[in-house]
């Protein structure tokens, strides 16, 4: 009669980890799904069997869209050169993905392609004039560095306030909590609160853009872009 085999103990450390693995998903899914708290729950279990309950059952929002203002290359190396006041603090935003963002939706697993459409119609929709932008303050909060103006931006808001309306009309769905201030953040990190006046970084904004971001993979894509005013016609990407 042939010998049993011997199981590899490698084997059954993988048996022992799947078995983990499957205990933690129907236990996660389970509070998820009927516990009042459900996701604090879900995620308080996922982490004491180990895992983290995001990362391996809740698929992570990764499309966002928003209107934004993007600086052009001149303005765009003082910015870069006021950037560089911060070395290796926190988590810098590259030169290509500074902007002011105008309008912005939430986050979502799957790619809206139903709201990137109504979003266009948005910006097919509104003719602004050119808006003049003048950067007059570094900001430090506990979580971001950023660039702002030094009191009310009265044609960013107007711009704002016409982007914002055409979306109500077509009750488009815009992010939940967000209110516009208009900013354009250099880097992400801990530190304390700050405020420095600045030689004013001005430019005369005449394109609007839509972009897709990749939420946590540092790429954005142009869907359109738009002239403020009457000159030119706008640019499907």
């Amino acid at each position: 009669m042939a010998p049993l085999p011997i199981a590899d103990s490698r084997d059954s450390n993988q048996q022992r980890e799947h078995s983990k693995n499957d205990r933690c998903r129907v236990a996660a899914l389970i509070l998820f799904c009927t516990c009042p708290g459900g996701r604090v729950s879900a995620r308080r279990e996922a982490l004491r069997l180990g895992h983290s309950f995001e990362e391996r059952f809740i698929p992570r929002p990764c499309h966002r869209l928003f209107f934004a203002l993007q600086p052009p290359e001149p303005q765009g190396d003082a910015i870069e050169a006021i950037s560089r006041l911060f070395p290796n603090q926190g988590s810098p935003v590259r030169r290509d993905r500074r902007h002011l963002t105008m309008l912005i939706t939430d986050d979502y697993r799957h790619y809206p392609a139903m709201l990137e459409s109504a979003l266009i119609s948005v910006g097919d929709s509104v003719s602004p004039p050119p808006v003049n932008v003048a950067l007059r303050e570094l900001v430090g909060t506990e979580t971001s560095v950023s660039l702002r103006p030094k009191g009310p931006a009265e044609a960013l808001i107007e711009l704002h306030r016409a982007l914002a309306c055409e979306a109500l009309v077509r009750s488009i769905p815009l992010r939940r909590d967000w209110w516009f201030y208009p900013h354009m953040t250099l880097l992400y990190r801990d530190g304390r609160r700050f405020t420095k006046s600045l030689d004013p970084i001005v430019w005369r904004a005449d394109e609007l853009v839509l972009i897709h971001s990749h939420v946590g993979r540092t790429r954005h894509r142009i869907l359109k872009r738009w002239p403020l005013g009457l000159s030119g016609s706008a640019t499907i990407h």
